[in-house]
C-alpha cells in the first residue's frame, strides 16, 4: 500500500511539473528596436522553459514584413518587402522554411491568447540577427553583438536652447548609444531619461536660464550597465517623446493652446489667440474652397473642434481647430474664407493676434465675443475622447485575402466615429487621420497629455481559422471596466454577432493610458461570413454608432474618479 501511495506522489509531481512547464509567464518586457526603429509591444512578452517569445505580429514593422496564413498548407508566412523573400511557419511541425531551406527549431512555435509566438533566439538567428535583452528591452543588431560586453563609459553634454519660442532640451553623447528611455514623472513634472549599455561618469555641465521650463537634472546610476537622468520641471508641461539625432537626442516642450477670443474693431475683426507657453507658427493660402491655415509648431490645442462666428460681416465664415500632428505636435487652426482677406499679425508674451481689415469703419462701438457653448447642451458637451485607429503605416494589421488590410477599416470606422461624437458636442482627437504608424507610446501620451475624459482604441478581430466569429471588447484597468461594459453591451445589441465577452488584458494601450480606456474588437476579418459584413459601409457605421451610446451611457453614470 505504502509502495502506491509513493507512486502516486510521484506521478502527481511529475504532471504538476509538465502543467508548470507549459504555463507561460509574462515578463516585463515591452520594448524591442533593430537599428534606429523601436517599437513597444501591445502584447505581453512570455516565457516559457527559460525561452523568450515575441508576438509575430507586433514585430512585423521592426522586420519589414507583412503577414498571412494559408488555411490549404496550414502553415503561416512572412513576405520581407525589401528582399522580396517570403518566410513559412509551420505550427504543428514548428518548422520554418526560408531561402530553399528547412530549419527545425529547437523551441516550439507557442499560440497564446490567439496569437503566434516565436522564440527570439532561434527565430531571430534564421534571419541573420544577434539578440541581446537588457532591462524592458529586447535589442536586435547585425553581425556580432560588441555591446554584450561590459557597460562602456561615455560622456554626456546636454543643454536647454530656446528656438524662437520654443524650448528644447538637447543632449549629445561621446559614443552611439541606444536611445534612452524615457518615463514620464506624474502630472507632468518632470521625467526620466533611460540611457543604456553606458556608465556615464560625470553629471551634465547645464546653465538653466530664467525662462528655461526645466528646474533640475540629476544624475543617478540605475544599474551596472545604465544611467539615468531626472529631469525636473518647474511646472507642469508638456513634452514630446525622445527625438532621435547622431549621437544624441532632444525633447521637445510643447506649448497648449488654451483659448480664442474674436474681438470687432471699428476697421476690421481680430482673432486673439492664446498660449500656455509660446509657439511658432506657420501659415499658407489655399483656394477651392478659400482658407487660410496656421500650424502651431511643438503645440497641442484643446479648442474645440470647430465654431461659427458671430459677426455677419467677418471675412471668415467658421474657425476650425484640430491635432494635426503627434510627434512633433502641431496644432492646425483654419479659416473659412468668404474673400481672401488684407491681415496683420501681433505677437504677444503668450498670445498671437491676427487682425482682418475692412475698408469701411463700423460704427457700432467695440465688442468682445468669446467661444460659448450652445443654449441646449448637448450629450458630450465638454468631453475631450480620444480615438486610436489601430495599426496604420507599415503595420497593416490583421489580412483577409492578402488583399485587405485591418488599418483600413479601423480608420473608417474611427472616421465615423468622430463625426458621431463631435456631432454630439465633443471634442475629439484622432491618433491618426491617414495611413501613419504612431508608436504606441505615442497614442497613450497624447491622451494622457490632453487630460482626456475617454480613450478607445478601435481594432478588428483575426485567428488562424476562419470559424472563429462574434465580439469581443478589452480592458485593463479598474476604472476601464464600466466604460468597457457599456460599449460592449452596445455593440452586441447593435451588430447581433456573437457574444464573446468582456475579457482583461495587459495591452499596451490599456495599461499605459491614465483615464478610462477601452479596445474594441467587434468582429473577425478572417471569418468569411463577418469580413462581408465589415465590407459594407452601413455596418461599419453601426459600429462606430454602438461606441458612441456606449460612450455616451459611460459619462451619464460615470461616479466620481476613484485613486486606484
Amino acid at each position: 500500500m505504502r509502495t502506491v501511495f509513493i507512486r502516486l506522489m510521484l506521478l502527481l509531481v511529475f504532471f504538476a511539473s509538465i502543467l508548470h512547464a507549459q504555463t507561460p509567464e509574462i515578463v516585463d518586457i515591452d520594448q524591442i528596436s533593430l537599428g534606429e526603429k523601436s517599437l513597444s509591444f501591445d502584447s505581453p512578452v512570455i516565457k516559457q522553459n527559460q525561452d523568450l517569445y515575441v508576438p509575430v505580429r507586433e514585430i512585423l514593422p521592426i522586420i519589414e514584413a507583412t503577414m498571412g496564413y494559408s488555411s490549404q498548407d496550414d502553415q503561416y508566412y512572412l513576405t520581407f518587402r525589401k528582399q522580396k523573400q517570403t518566410l513559412y511557419l509551420s505550427q504543428k511541425t514548428s518548422e520554418i522554411t526560408y531561402q530553399q531551406k528547412k530549419i527545425k527549431l529547437q523551441t516550439p512555435l507557442l499560440f497564446y491568447e490567439g496569437s503566434l509566438y516565436v522564440p527570439i533566439n532561434s527565430f531571430f538567428h534564421i534571419l541573420g540577427l544577434k539578440v541581446l535583452v537588457q532591462g524592458n528591452k529586447i535589442s536586435l543588431f547585425k553581425g556580432t553583438i560588441e555591446k554584450a560586453a561590459p557597460a562602456t563609459s561615455a560622456q554626456l553634454t546636454m543643454d536647454v536652447v530656446e528656438e524662437g519660442y520654443t524650448h528644447i532640451l538637447r543632449w549629445k553623447t561621446s559614443k552611439t548609444l541606444h536611445e534612452p528611455r524615457l518615463i514620464p514623472l506624474e502630472n507632468s513634472s518632470g521625467f526620466v531619461l533611460e540611457f543604456f549599455d553606458a556608465s556615464i561618469q560625470k553629471s551634465p555641465k547645464i546653465t538653466l536660464s530664467e525662462n528655461s521650463p526645466v528646474q533640475s537634472i540629476q544624475l543617478e546610476p540605475s544599474s551596472p550597465t545604465s544611467s539615468r537622468l531626472l529631469v525636473k520641471l518647474k511646472n507642469p508641461t508638456l513634452f514630446s517623446s525622445v527625438l532621435p539625432k547622431q549621437n544624441g537626442g532632444e525633447i521637445v516642450f510643447f506649448s497648449e493652446i488654451i483659448g480664442l477670443k474674436e474681438t470687432k474693431l471699428k476697421q476690421g475683426y481680430s482673432v486673439k489667440v492664446m498660449f500656455k507657453g509660446n509657439a511658432l507658427y506657420s501659415l499658407g493660402f489655399f483656394d477651392q474652397p478659400n482658407r487660410l491655415v496656421v500650424d502651431f509648431t511643438h503645440t497641442v490645442s484643446k479648442l474645440p473642434n470647430q465654431f461659427k462666428t458671430e459677426f455677419q460681416h467677418a471675412p471668415y465664415s467658421r474657425i476650425r481647430n484640430s491635432q494635426f500632428q503627434l510627434n512633433p505636435a502641431i496644432a492646425r487652426l483654419v479659416f473659412d474664407l468668404k474673400e481672401k482677406p488684407v491681415f496683420d499679425i501681433k505677437r504677444g508674451p503668450h498670445d498671437v493676434e491676427f487682425i482682418f481689415k475692412t475698408e469701411k469703419e463700423e460704427k457700432k462701438a467695440p465688442t468682445i465675443v468669446k467661444v460659448v457653448k450652445p443654449k441646449q447642451p448637448k450629450p458630450l458637451e465638454g468631453k475631450l475622447i480620444v480615438i486610436d485607429p489601430g495599426h496604420g503605416g507599415d503595420d497593416p494589421g490583421a489580412l483577409m485575402d492578402k488583399h485587405f488590410f485591418e488599418k483600413e477599416y479601423t480608420l473608417d470606422i474611427s472616421k465615423r466615429l468622430y463625426l458621431l461624437l463631435t456631432q454630439l458636442g465633443a471634442q475629439v482627437v484622432m491618433c491618426r487621420q491617414g495611413d501613419q504608424n504612431p508608436s504606441l507610446e505615442e497614442r497613450t501620451k497624447l491622451a494622457n497629455f490632453n487630460k482626456t475624459d475617454v480613450f478607445i482604441s478601435v481594432h478588428i478581430n483575426s485567428f488562424i481559422t476562419p470559424f472563429i466569429n462574434g465580439t469581443e471588447t478589452y480592458y485593463y484597468k479598474y476604472k476601464d471596466e464600466a466604460l468597457a461594459q457599456a460599449v460592449h453591451e452596445e455593440l452586441i445589441k447593435s451588430l447581433k454577432l456573437n457574444d464573446k465577452g468582456l475579457k482583461r488584458a495587459r495591452l499596451y494601450v490599456l495599461r499605459n493610458s491614465t483615464m478610462p480606456s477601452v479596445l474594441i474588437e467587434p468582429l473577425f476579418i478572417t471569418n468569411p461570413a463577418e469580413f462581408q459584413l465589415l465590407s459594407q459601409p452601413y455596418f461599419r457605421q453601426k459600429i462606430a454608432g454602438a461606441s458612441a451610446r456606449g460612450i455616451i451611457k459611460f459619462l451619464k453614470e460615470a461616479p466620481k474618479p476613484v485613486k486606484e
